[in-house]
């Protein structure tokens, strides 16, 4: 691990976190789900509700569902995944995946201010969840000052077409 960590530069802020590196080895999409199957589960140490990351340092998801020698992970696109976030500048809101992998940071305050180009992050709200995991870039403000909250389409970083392996923060 800390080969891997000093190689992809993935070191985590809090020294006690251990990462487990998993392949990917299926992927699932329809009907609003967006999973990976990985090559890891509850005999390598997975509970369920990992935070899940690739390289370098992006959050993609969570593990949703653990057998003995697999798990399935929830990603970020996923309709009925949310996630406790911030901006780079401190606004709070929720990360919501969405059909055709839509990606929205909603539930923002009206008070608060959104700024296109501005990264999401992980809130540390969520226990699970470390703090400060990169998500996505906001792209599009979505609302007018008549809605109850702010929302705004999100930019992820990265491609899941593109992913074959992805590290676990180990509890």
């Amino acid at each position: 691990n800390a080969f891997l960590r000093e190689r992809l530069k993935l070191e985590p802020k809090d020294s006690s976190q251990k990462l487990l590196l998993a392949n990917v080895v299926g992927a699932g999409s329809g009907f609003g789900q967006e999973t990976f199957v990985i090559n890891k589960g509850s005999s390598n140490g997975l509970k369920g509700g990992e935070a899940v990351i690739m390289s370098p340092n992006i959050f993609i998801g969570v593990v949703y569902k653990v057998l003995t020698d697999h798990a399935i992970l929830r990603l970020i696109f996923d309709s009925s995944f949310g996630v406790n976030a911030k901006t780079d500048k401190g606004t709070t809101g929720i990360v919501k995946g969405g059909p055709g992998r839509a990606l929205l940071f909603d539930e923002v305050s009206q008070t608060s201010k959104l700024t296109m180009g501005d990264v999401v992050l992980t809130d540390n709200r969520e226990e699970e969840i470390p703090a400060d995991i990169p998500i996505g870039r906001i792209q599009t403000l979505l609302s007018s000052p008549t809605d109850i909250f702010q929302r705004a389409d999100l930019q992820p970083l990265f491609d899941p077409g593109a992913i074959n392996e992805v590290f676990i923060i180990l509890r």
